[in-house]
């Protein structure tokens, strides 16, 4: 967790992001996978209102779940749903006021590279569909 102070001003310094983080439950047994995540952030109610304008931003969670297939080859295909609830929430360091995304479902093909014996993600993964579901966050 970071604190900083304005002195000059007696306000909290602008851009501090809350405490923040990830945790995921993984099944991973070839050639199936899946995964639950749940990302959550606490709220941010200390800010620098004089010197930058910067607004409360509330706590959220936000669960994901994905799962897919690896054959033996280096493709691979990957189905998800990101903001399983549809949560509405807006990060704190987002630019704008806007909300982050609503649910949204998505497929992928993803090529892996072969490196010695293993098969690494191509950091170039496409995802070919990505559908929003009418909901609480944009479109």
């Amino acid at each position: 967790m970071t604190f900083g102070q304005n002195v000059s001003f007696d306000e909290p310094l602008p851009m501090v992001p809350p405490p923040s983080g990830v945790v995921a439950v993984r099944y991973d047994r070839r050639p199936w996978f899946g995964e639950l995540e749940s990302r959550w952030a606490f709220p941010q109610n200390r800010v620098a209102r004089i010197t930058f304008d910067e607004r409360v931003t509330d706590g959220y969670n936000v669960l994901a779940l994905r799962a897919g297939w690896r054959p033996t080859g280096p493709i691979h295909v990957q189905a998800g749903v990101e903001n399983l609830l549809d949560t509405f929430y807006q990060e704190h360091l987002a630019i704008s006021d806007l909300a982050a995304r609503g649910r949204s479902v998505y497929v992928a093909i993803v090529a892996a590279r072969r490196y010695g014996h293993h098969a690494a993600p191509d950091p170039h993964i496409h995802r070919l569909l990505l559908l929003p579901v009418q909901g609480k966050g944009l479109p």
